[in-house]
């Protein structure tokens, strides 16, 4: 998916970069709240809509996995995540495919928030960032509201 810019497009999320929001070399989070700044002033003409519903089914996976972990089921919560943060991505390509005409940005947002599942599913849902510090799955939904509150700005 990633990959598929136009020549005005510009990538804004390397794999290099999502895998460095989700290890201790950005435990400060310059890297992502960069990042997500880049890519919510590249969406100022995306609706708010198009971006909620997105925004909806990750906070649901965010919440499921959560509870299951306060449950205890560690294992069960980032075999569950890593199927339902795939099930986004597949939701990320049909609303490309959908909107790829009308809205460039929301076609480069799927692609870019496309990139970072995958180094979260990688990395582990559950896998902490610094020793006690926040999860993967934390900052994935960190760089998801930066990216909002950012388009919010406009």
């Amino acid at each position: 998916m990633g990959g598929n810019f136009t020549s005005s497009t510009q990538e804004i999320i390397t794999k290099a970069s999502a895998k460095k929001i989700f290890s201790g070399e950005d435990k400060d989070g310059d890297t992502l709240f960069q990042l997500a700044d880049q890519l919510g002033e590249k969406m100022s003409n995306v609706r708010q809509s198009q971006i909620r519903k997105i925004y909806s089914e990750f906070m649901r996976i965010h919440l499921n996995f959560k509870n299951q972990l306060r449950n205890h089921q560690e294992e069960k919560a980032v075999e569950r995540c890593k199927y339902e943060l795939r099930h986004l991505k597949a939701r990320l390509v049909y609303v490309k495919s959908r909107n790829e005409n009308r809205s460039k940005e929301l076609a480069q947002f799927c692609d870019e928030f496309t990139k970072l599942i995958d180094a979260a599913i990688i990395s582990g849902p559950s896998t902490p960032i610094i020793k006690g510090g926040d999860l993967v799955i934390d900052r994935l939904k960190d760089f998801f509201e930066a990216t909002l509150a950012r388009t919010k700005e406009k």
